[in-house]
């Protein structure tokens, strides 16, 4: 396994997709926060009480009072072991040896760690209701309608099929598949009489 994958953690993750996901909003002493704002702290949760401060601990007892200790589940947030858990999965799937440089590989590495993480959470909400199911090929509300297919030989295959079902996936997937498929090529020449 390459030593570029292995040395990435959750944080390189968060930072890769930092639109994509709800991460656990954890405390930063060098941030600008306003009201309202909620931060994880200490194994808490604190929503800013002023107008705006920085570097002022989420504690409660504070003078002004800065934060409020507020309820909220950490289940609603994606957490560095939910990441962690999937680029574990990511590392057992990603063959390094398929891609160019360590950018494509980092790149195709981080799809397929995405899709994983998805697909976790979505098992995780699903609890002991979680069922596989196959590729969804349409699906219909009152008289609105939308089908999509792939290719056969992708949607038959259990896992190129697998990794289908998310966006994540496919992404990796449009990685993959054009340095597994060959690349047919033509070379000048002749034969001999």
């Amino acid at each position: 396994m390459s030593d570029v994958l292995e040395a990435l953690l959750p944080a390189d993750f968060r930072g890769y997709f930092t639109r994509d996901f709800k991460y656990l909003p954890a405390y930063d002493n060098l941030r600008n926060y306003f009201l309202n704002d909620v931060v994880y702290y200490l194994g808490n949760f604190y929503k800013m009480v002023l107008a705006t401060a920085v570097g002022i601990p989420p504690v409660p007892a504070t003078d002004p009072l800065t934060w409020e200790a507020v309820s909220v589940n950490s289940a609603n947030y994606v957490l560095d072991t939910d990441i962690q858990k999937a680029m574990n999965q990511g590392l057992n799937n990603v063959n390094d040896e398929i891609f160019e440089n360590d950018t494509v590989l980092t790149d195709a590495f981080y799809y397929c760690c995405a899709h994983f993480l998805v697909m976790d959470i979505r098992m995780a909400e699903a609890g002991l209701d979680s069922r596989g199911e196959g590729i969804i090929s349409s699906k219909s509300v009152g008289s609105v309608s939308v089908s999509f297919s792939l290719p056969e030989a992708f949607s038959k295959d259990p896992q190129w099929g697998y990794f289908a079902q998310t966006q994540y996936g496919q992404k990796y997937l449009s990685y993959v598949f054009p340095r597994v498929t060959g690349r047919p090529g033509v070379a000048s020449g002749w034969t001999l009489p």
